[in-house]
């Protein structure tokens, strides 16, 4: 599986429910109420990705000595498209990556090894031993409503803030 690396904007949805569909796919995920997020990866070399993390469908368990009742983690399967000229295909998938919690907006998502059993509706697609997606910079108010009519022209009911940053699968 190739590498990708590069500089990330991604924005969350709260209010809208997750896509059910998306990259000619169906999408299983879990908790619906639960916030998703979309965005794009920029390679050096001028690639673009489309990434986007819905609930994950089968999360892990968690052990309550591990984590506060407050700080419970939020885990995500993620998709990951490469732009082509004709459109959109889905290159990599990561599931069960987990969103950090006490992060506030900010989006931190890592993960080290990964499912090793590739669900049947997904049996062409790669599957990301490691990810780790780090927010730099928060873009919020009039600054994130025109990075997103830059970027994403299509979006509405974004919660507000864009999520700059780095971002590693491989």
């Amino acid at each position: 599986m190739n590498k990708i690396s590069g500089i990330a904007h991604v924005w969350a949805f709260s209010a809208v429910p997750a896509p059910r569909e998306c990259f000619g796919i169906e999408l299983k995920h879990g908790d619906n109420a639960a916030p998703w997020f979309q965005g794009r990866i920029f390679e050096p070399d001028s690639k673009q990705y489309s990434i986007l993390g819905v609930p994950a469908q089968s999360p892990p368990p968690v052990h309550a000595c591990m984590v506060s009742e407050h700080e419970r983690p939020t885990f995500y399967d993620i998709y990951v498209a490469e732009y082509t000229s004709e459109g959109p295909i889905l290159k990599i998938c990561a599931l069960n990556v987990e969103r950090h919690s006490g992060s506030g907006d900010a989006i931190e998502l890592s993960l080290e090894g990964s499912f090793n059993e590739s669900p049947m509706h997904l049996s062409n697609v790669a599957f990301a031993q490691r990810l780790k997606l780090t927010t730099t910079k928060m873009l919020a108010g009039n600054h994130a409503q025109r990075h997103l009519e830059k970027y994403a022209p299509g979006c509405v009911n974004s919660d507000g803030i864009v999520c700059l940053g780095i971002a590693f699968i491989e």
